[in-house]
């Protein structure tokens, strides 16, 4: 804030005065005296308003400044503003999940038994299972497994692998994953082939007349 050289009420009074008496008008001296106690006022009133906005900046830096400490308090998430500016140690991204090697153990002995292709959350976006594909040969002929989350251990985005304590075995004669798409593409061609099997019936064929 800027300063500002303010003249006392009592200097500015006496300054006026001298004026009023070279002038000899005590009518004057009256004005001037009215003028300096004006002068004084609104300059005291402009202190106030200045102190008054620089305690309200202050505040309002203060309160941004606590609000971006109430964000990262008890947590290793960065954030500034109100978005995530960083991924912490402790945050771990899909993309870095995706395309890993599933093994069935932890050892160097341990083999892949699958890749994990996809995520399955739930309603409220809370990680349910992954999806796993199974078997196959350069993604021909392999089936989709779904497993559930607490099945998957030991995730290692930088070697790029999973473990699980389900076999090879085990995962091949698991069911496989359906998605919403895929069933309803499935319940859309058995409408469809149960419309074309009663399509014959409906236009009615009339039996060929027997013979005389």
């Amino acid at each position: 804030m800027y300063s500002k050289t303010l003249i006392s009420k009592s200097t500015l009074a006496a300054v006026l005065a001298g004026t009023a008496l070279t002038l000899g008008s005590t009518g004057v001296l009256a004005q001037a005296a009215d003028d300096a106690d004006r002068a004084d006022t609104a300059g005291q009133m402009q202190e106030s308003k200045d102190a008054s906005s620089s305690a309200s900046d202050a505040a309002s830096n203060a309160g941004d400044a606590s609000s971006d400490s109430a964000e990262n308090a008890g947590s290793d998430v960065i954030t500034e503003g109100g978005f995530i500016t960083q991924q912490a140690d402790s945050q771990t991204l899909a993309k870095s999940i995706l395309g890993i090697s599933l093994r069935d153990g932890p050892g160097d002995d341990a083999k892949e038994i699958g890749k994990i292709t996809d995520l399955i959350l739930d309603e409220n976006l809370k990680l349910d299972g992954v999806v796993v594909g199974v078997g196959g040969f350069l993604g021909i002929g392999a089936k989709d497994v779904g497993i559930p989350w607490e099945k998957i251990d030991q995730i290692d985005p930088q070697n790029r692998t999973a473990v699980t304590n389900l076999t090879k075995e085990e995962l091949n004669d698991a069911p496989a994953f359906v998605t919403t798409e895929q069933k309803q593409k499935e319940e859309q061609a058995q409408r469809q082939m149960e419309e074309n099997r009663a399509a014959p019936a409906a236009g009615g064929m009339q039996p060929a007349a027997p013979a005389k």
